[in-house]
């Protein structure tokens, strides 16, 4: 489907009346016409053209934002970053307290070193018993003693050596317990570190030492200029799906845009604020044009509903009904003729013309 081209807009926006409905008195006296010095001042001819209605909401061009949070609560230490700042991705921007963590760590750590020694040291005491089990029972070999004190022999060192098995089995799932207890630590520790997750300009964050941080609860904002939008005011779903054609004039371009999702986490924290909520679009082509797209830009998105192609269109002034009759007046050679129609839709100042008049014809204009 063709782009409507802003001339033709104007052109539309020129006839700015509805319908006009003849009035009608006891003898039925047509709606009074101009009377033109020369027929082509009070006519116009009827047009073929495209026939549209054109919603417009403003908007401009945005860059991508994102909403930093931390993953634990806290309060900020060390903070590198502020509004207007550039980062790069991966530079640190807040540090929140550590102490309690670190502690826990480092008790839990000196916890677990003192119980490996014990362990070893335990451990170390059963291998001698057994060492001391295994010269008894080669004693016992040597001097060719009864099989019935070698088979005790052997059964008490097979104990043993079962029951050290079962104990540091048991002992190394405590141990890997504390050791999982440190890892999580360690890993709850790291979270207490924001990074910079893409390279950008911080745009919203007055922060200080010991602000107060709410896990998972946005505290600072950072925008990428890569990545552009276009924010307008709410448009509905269901008036976007009804839209024939969907297009942003930026500058002196018209671009194509793609509709973003809607957010109706934002959308409800905006409602409830009695805030307007608003709407992004992805601006897609063309693409030769998209390096033109800066934030900042003023844009207007444009929905065209109800399009119908190759309309005949008169102006609505020209358009007259009365008794539920619907006609125009047509100059025939020079002579104002009534003529009956049927009409179509009627919008802008203008009416389609289904049946009755041929394109070209001229009809006559009420004042």
């Amino acid at each position: 489907m063709k782009r409507i081209t802003l001339i033709l807009l104007v052109l539309l926006l020129v006839f700015s009346a509805g319908c006009t409905t003849a009035p009608s008195d006891a003898t039925g006296t047509a709606p009074e016409l101009k009377e033109p010095a020369d027929v082509a001042s009070g006519t116009t001819a009827a047009y073929i053209a495209p026939m549209y209605r054109l919603n417009v909401y403003m908007g401009s061009i945005t860059p991508y934002a994102e909403g930093l949070t931390m993953e634990i609560d806290g309060w900020i230490t060390k903070y590198y970053a502020y509004p207007g700042k550039w980062v790069e991705e991966g530079e640190i921007l807040v540090e929140l307290n550590t102490e309690n963590i670190q502690e826990q760590i480092d008790q839990l750590e000196a916890s677990l070193a003192e119980t490996e020694k014990n362990y070893a040291y335990s451990d170390r005491l059963v291998q001698l018993e057994i060492q001391m089990l295994e010269v008894e029972l080669r004693q016992l070999q040597d001097l060719q003693a009864e099989q019935k004190y070698i088979d005790l022999k052997k059964n008490d060192i097979a104990q043993r050596k079962a029951d050290l098995r079962q104990d540091q089995k048991m002992r190394n799932l405590d141990l890997d317990k504390t050791r999982q207890t440190i890892a999580e630590l360690k890993e709850k520790r790291e979270k207490t570190v924001l990074r910079a997750p893409f390279s950008g300009r911080i745009i919203q964050g007055d922060l200080y030492e010991g602000y107060s941080v709410t896990a998972d609860v946005p505290f600072l904002y950072i925008a990428d200029n890569t990545k552009l939008s276009l924010t307008c005011q709410y448009i509905s779903d269901a008036m976007l799906e009804s839209a024939d054609q969907l297009f942003a004039r930026i500058g002196d371009i018209d671009y194509e845009i793609q509709v973003q999702p809607l957010d109706l986490e934002e959308y409800y924290a905006m409602t409830a604020a009695g805030k307007t909520p608003i709407r992004h679009f992805d601006v897609v082509g063309p693409q030769d044009a998209l390096a033109n797209v800066e934030a900042g830009q003023y844009a207007a998105v444009c929905l065209i509903t109800d399009y119908v192609e190759d309309a005949l269109i008169v102006p609505s002034e020209s358009v007259f009904t009365e008794n539920e009759q619907t006609y125009v007046y047509v100059n025939e050679n020079g002579v104002k003729t009534l003529r009956k129609v049927t009409v179509g839709a009627s919008m802008r100042g203008m009416t389609q013309i289904l049946d009755g008049v041929k394109e070209g014809e001229e009809v006559y204009v009420a004042e």
